[in-house]
């Protein structure tokens, strides 16, 4: 499975220094933390998808 997706940045992830700023590095672990877990979502979701997919496909086929 691949499902591609782009995502703007937000001018405010370029504003300050993640290595020196700890406030900017806390908000930018957020955000790709937030990331992360909609890309676990969409993960299942696509799984689910497959699998529906799947089984229908195999009901059809016992049909024929």
């Amino acid at each position: 499975m691949v499902d591609v997706q782009t995502r703007p940045l937000k001018p405010a992830l370029w504003r300050s220094d993640y290595q020196e700023d700890p406030v900017f590095r806390a908000e930018m672990q957020q955000w790709v933390s937030d990331l992360w877990a909609q890309k676990d979502a969409r993960l299942v979701q696509m799984a689910e998808q497959e699998n529906q997919g799947s089984a229908q496909r195999a009901k059809r086929a016992g049909r024929d």
